[in-house]
């Protein structure tokens, strides 16, 4: 924003298809796709994507609280090294991800992808991950409307999923396989009515 421009209304970004993607020697800073608080970007597809990590970050406790800067120019590295280590999605609706397979050079403790205020999110057939070591493969923080199902990880984690906030309702997680203690963990904020299926 410049001083002199008034204000200006916010812009929408939607119907977004991104597929048949190979990336290799993908730093620690992670994938962003993020709206801002009113405005989520919608109808956004990855299908068929491969990324290889550098991986390397240790710190299980890392931080869940990302800036917002709205009204800072949008770039990859905004964020600073997400709390994903590889998809960090945040004010969205209409997401769905097909495919996706994630690879470490090092291992990485961050969970692969962290959703927050996320409506309508489906996640199939994706992130078979390796050299990976996050306590849960995906945390989710008030998402509803939330599908899980055919993914799959080779490395020993306590959940699949780890679901958080108030707001999270209509989780279904299904026909996964992998190896972890369980397949959706519920954090102390969490209605138990929140998952509605859940089958091995």
């Amino acid at each position: 924003y410049r001083a002199d421009q008034g204000e200006i209304p916010v812009g929408s970004y939607k119907n977004v298809n991104i597929s048949n993607i190979t990336a290799r020697g993908a730093d620690t800073t992670g994938c962003s796709i993020s709206g801002i608080p009113g405005h989520p970007v919608e109808n956004i597809s990855l299908s068929n994507i491969h990324i290889s990590f550098k991986g390397g970050r240790r710190d299980k406790n890392y931080s869940m609280l990302v800036p917002e800067l709205e009204t800072h120019y949008p770039e990859s590295t905004m964020f600073g090294s997400l709390p994903a280590s590889a998809f960090y999605i945040r004010h969205a609706k209409n997401i769905d991800l097909d495919q996706i397979h994630l690879y470490y050079d090092n291992p990485d403790t961050r969970a692969a992808l962290v959703c927050d205020d996320v409506e309508n999110l489906r996640l199939q057939r994706t992130f078979v991950c390796s050299n990976s070591q996050p306590d849960y493969l995906f945390r989710l923080i008030n998402c509803t409307n939330v599908t899980v199902s055919e993914c799959a990880n080779n490395s020993v984690m306590d959940a699949l999923v780890r679901l958080d906030g108030a707001g999270s309702e209509g989780v279904r997680v299904y026909n996964n396989h992998g190896k972890f203690a369980s397949e959706i963990a519920l954090g102390e904020d969490v209605d138990k009515n929140a998952v509605q299926g859940k089958e091995k």
